[in-house]
């Protein structure tokens, strides 16, 4: 049993000289299997400990076991998006705009929050975005049952809702990017 350093083995395979993988005793492909996983291990640590995320990306990395989960791999590690969708006829859009201007500044004091942005379609559509960026959904959850939430969304208590539907969405913010003049 011999074991092969990967450039001359790429090499030979490449030129057709050497023998494909298919082809090689058990034990040597044993030897490859084995060499190639560890490789890539090292590989990926190296590149992990020497390449960290850009300044302005979103992606921040933790320790294993620190709260993801198969449902939501990323939980730990970005932040989440919330995006109410919300059904507005066109001739009371001015009306969706102004109730949220006059409740401005009570999300933005919230333990967590990280943005928010309200969108109107420029299009023939009528469903207006109302997109909040938080640290985690935990941050969210406490907003939504806190007494600033309660408190602006009373208008719809007084005056009945502007919107004829919603629907509320859920992200996990994967990868962000910034103009490099920002």
């Amino acid at each position: 049993m011999r074991a092969r350093w990967r450039p001359p083995q790429t090499l030979e395979n490449a030129t057709g000289v050497g023998a494909p993988p298919w082809t090689q005793p058990r034990d040597e492909l044993l030897i490859d299997v084995v060499e190639k996983t560890v490789f890539g291990v090292a590989t990926g640590a190296v590149a992990d400990a020497l390449i960290s995320p850009s300044p302005t990306s979103s992606a921040r990395r933790s320790a294993p076991g620190s709260g993801a989960s198969p449902e939501r791999p990323y939980a730990h590690a970005v932040s989440i998006v919330k995006i109410n969708a919300i059904t507005v006829p066109r001739e009371r859009f001015d009306e969706f705009a102004e109730r949220f201007a006059s409740r401005a500044g009570r999300v933005s004091s919230a333990d967590g929050f990280e943005a928010f942005e309200l969108l109107r379609p420029n299009d023939d559509r009528e469903v207006c975005l109302v997109m909040t960026q938080w640290r985690s959904e935990e941050d969210f959850r406490a907003w939504v049952s806190g007494p600033d939430f309660a408190a602006g969304h009373s208008q719809h208590r007084e005056a009945g809702p502007v919107g004829t539907a919603s629907e509320l969405w859920s992200f996990d913010v994967l990868e962000r990017e910034e103009s490099a003049g920002a």
